[in-house]
């Protein structure tokens, strides 16, 4: 997960944290949501499956 405090032009990485079940919720306390326009949050995956390597995926910011 990542953390924005100037408007997504810089970020703070949380983790990273790993499972191998599909389907299970992460979360973290890392950061707290604020009511500051400047703070964002995204989330990234690198997926991996048999033989297969997707890469990394983010999320829009929120």
């Amino acid at each position: 997960m990542d953390v924005s405090n100037d408007n997504r032009q810089t970020w703070i990485q949380c983790g990273p944290f790993s499972t191998m079940t599909a389907g299970k919720r992460m979360t973290t306390p890392a950061y707290p949501t604020s009511s500051s326009s400047s703070r964002a949050f995204r989330v990234c995956a690198h997926l991996l499956s048999q033989g297969d390597n997707s890469g990394i995926q983010c999320t829009s910011w929120w």
